[in-house]
C-alpha cells in the first residue's frame, strides 16, 4: 500500500511538473535574477523608452528583489512601459514611482529625454 501512495505521488509530481514551472516563473529566483532583469529591460525597449537598471537587491531575508529603474523617453513610452511592467507576469508591486517632464531650462539645451522617470519595484522570491 505504501508503494501504491508513493507511485501515486510521483504521477502526480509528473503530470504537474508543467503547471509548477509556470507558478514558479511569476516569482524571481534569488539564485539568478538576471533574466529577470533582462526581461524589464526589454519592456522598456518593446516601449520605445530608455530603462537603466540602477540597483538590484535581495531584501526581506532574501524573499524580495528590489529593483531601483531610471526611465527616460516621450510621456507615451514612459507611460506604455509603465503599463506593461503592471501587467508583467510576476508578483510586483511599486514602492516608489516619480515621473517628470524635464525642463530645458534645467540643461540649457535639448535635453536627452523629454519625459523621465523613477522607479522602485519590489518583486516576490521564491
Amino acid at each position: 500500500e505504501e508503494d501504491l501512495y508513493y507511485r501515486g505521488l510521483k504521477r502526480a509530481l509528473s503530470d504537474t511538473e508543467a503547471e509548477r514551472k509556470l507558478l514558479d516563473s511569476y516569482f524571481a529566483d534569488p539564485e539568478n535574477f538576471v533574466p529577470l532583469v533582462e526581461e524589464i529591460e526589454s519592456l522598456g525597449a518593446h516601449a520605445g523608452a530608455s530603462v537603466t537598471i540602477k540597483s538590484a537587491a535581495l531584501t526581506e531575508s532574501n524573499r524580495v528583489l528590489e529593483l531601483s529603474l531610471l526611465l527616460g523617453g516621450d510621456f507615451d513610452e514612459v507611460f506604455y512601459f509603465l503599463s506593461l511592467l503592471e501587467t508583467f507576469p510576476a508578483k510586483l508591486s511599486f514602492d516608489r514611482v516619480w515621473i517628470r517632464k524635464v525642463s530645458t531650462a534645467a540643461y540649457g539645451n535639448s535635453p536627452a529625454f523629454p519625459w523621465e522617470g523613477s522607479f522602485i519595484v519590489k518583486f516576490a522570491s521564491i
